[in-house]
Parts: structure tokens; sequence; C-alpha cells
């Protein structure tokens, strides 16, 4: 399976057969979409790129269409992954945990 389609499997076609069937059965529920700023500068960069703003797109327009699963796209600021780490630090990246742990972030993280 090439790069773009296993992207594509994993960050919508999986998820939306979740919200489908929570949709469906009529399961109420919130999910929540993690994604970052950072891909607003590779826009048309890379492949993950491009699936990650199909995704928040599809997302957004499925949200304002049924009442019975509520979709959080978030969009944090650009973390320390394994992906961007590198032996020399060019810039301090925060981690995961001092995201979600911001007061700010967690209302939206845990939609209260």
């Amino acid at each position: 399976m090439n790069q773009i389609k296993l992207y594509k499997e994993y960050y919508i076609n999986i998820p939306l057969k979740i919200v489908n069937f929570l949709i469906k059965n009529k399961i109420a529920c919130n999910l929540f979409i993690p994604s970052t700023t950072y891909i607003n500068k590779l826009i048309n960069y890379n492949d993950y790129t491009k699936i990650k703003l199909l995704c928040e797109k599809k997302f957004k327009s499925l949200n304002q269409t049924q009442k019975y699963v509520k979709i959080n796209i978030l969009r944090i600021p650009e973390i320390n992954t394994r992906n961007n780490l590198s032996i020399i630090q060019k810039n301090k990246l925060p981690d995961f945990q001092d995201i979600i742990f911001n007061k700010k972030f967690l209302k939206k993280l845990f939609l209260i």
C-alpha cells in the first residue's frame, strides 16, 4: 500500500466508518481529532499534510450535518515528536503533555 493510501485509510476512512456507525446507531459521543498548526506551513509539501487537511475538511463538514457525534478538531502548536526530534535541537518545542495540560487546550480537548 502506498503512503498516501495508508494515510487516507488511517486518518479518513477508518474514522469515518466509526463515526458513521455511531450516527447510524444514534450513539451520542464526542470525538477528538488532534492536529498541529505546523501543517499550515506544509500545505502542498507532502502527502501527510494533504491528507490531514482533507480529514479536517471532511470532519468539519460532517460535524455540521449531524447531531449525535461532536467532532472536535484541535490544532495545537508544534510539539516534539519522534518524527521531528533530532540530535541537534534547533529550537525548543514543547512536549504534548506541556500542551494538553494548558487550561486553554484542556477545555477543547475534553469538551468542557
